[in-house]
């Protein structure tokens, strides 16, 4: 049995030499997601690379996660393993693929806005969709999204504002704004989403996150006031929305605190989204998970 293994691998060897062997690279076999495979299995399949194809001129290249594929490795051989050296023997080059720029953000917005959310003929959005890719740029290049994460993100934005043809583009904005900030968060930070959808949060720890991935002050501003005309009734708006923005410093300590002023806007635009001023980001939490539709209100 040894003998007749021994020989198909010769014979498969040579087999392989002759079809791509070459001082030249003849063909090249791209692997993706090696790292999300079964941990013995992506160990067997570099495993296999090394000792069955490793023929002059047929190249393998390796989209993966250095770091899961590391975790892998040290669950079969131990956490004694030194990776570096045992990933050297199969791979001779490496390089980690660049960051993902701000107008690259913008771009894949842009390609997800027209792939998912407004789709002549298939699919109305009822939100304007002027702008909507630079909004939703902020939130998911603030919490370094990657592209999978943010094809999620549009499905949920596109299945939550998308309405009848008549109604396409005339959703009130507030209302729009929250479901693009709730999606993202359902992604990009669960914990959180959840707790707001509950109304479990403490309103300064939902504005430290935005404040922690929209870095322009400004624009950090713009989006908390969004979610407080969600997530506060107008008799707690005051005293809870005073408090938050000044502990976050989008309100000075000795100012004087005007909601009709920070918040009048962002409030009437809400349309009548919901039932009352403080179920508002209840119900888009509550359409997002049970995937039913709201009657929204149309300005």
């Amino acid at each position: 049995m040894y003998e007749d293994r021994a020989d198909a691998f010769d014979r498969l060897k040579t087999a392989l030499r002759d079809a791509f062997g070459g001082d030249s690279p003849s063909a090249f076999i791209f692997v993706d997601e090696l790292d999300r495979c079964r941990p013995d299995y992506a160990v067997s399949y570099l495993e296999t690379i090394k000792h069955v194809f490793d023929i002059h001129g047929l190249v393998f290249v390796l989209a993966i996660d250095y770091s899961h594929l590391e975790s892998s490795s040290k669950s079969l051989f131990g956490a004694g393993l030194v990776f570096p050296e045992y990933f050297r023997k199969f791979v001779q080059r490496t390089f980690e693929l660049p960051k993902i720029e701000e107008i690259g953000y913008q771009k894949l917005a842009e390609a997800c806005v027209d792939h998912f959310l407004d789709i002549i003929g298939k699919r109305s959005c009822a939100m304007e969709i002027k702008g909507i890719a630079a909004r939703s740029k902020e939130l998911i290049a603030g919490f370094k999204m990657t592209p999978r994460q943010i094809q999620e993100v549009f499905r949920i934005i596109g299945h939550a504002l998308s309405g009848p043809e008549e109604k396409r583009g005339k959703l009130a904005w507030s209302a729009g704004a929250a479901t693009i900030l709730m999606g993202v968060l359902k992604i990009a930070s669960p914990n959180l989403y959840k707790s707001i959808g509950l109304g479990s949060r403490e309103h300064a720890t939902v504005g430290r996150e935005i404040q922690k991935a929209v870095q322009e002050h400004h624009h950090a501003y713009w989006w908390f006031r969004i979610y407080l005309s969600g997530a506060l009734g107008r008799q707690s708006s005051n005293d809870e929305a005073e408090k938050a923005l000044k502990e976050l410093g989008f309100l000075k300590a000795n100012a004087i605190f005007d909601d009709q002023e920070l918040l009048g806007e962002f409030d009437r635009n809400w349309g009548w989204f919901g039932h009352t001023e403080s179920t508002r980001l209840k119900a888009v939490y509550n359409f997002i998970e049970t995937a039913t539709r709201l009657e929204i209100s149309i300005n």
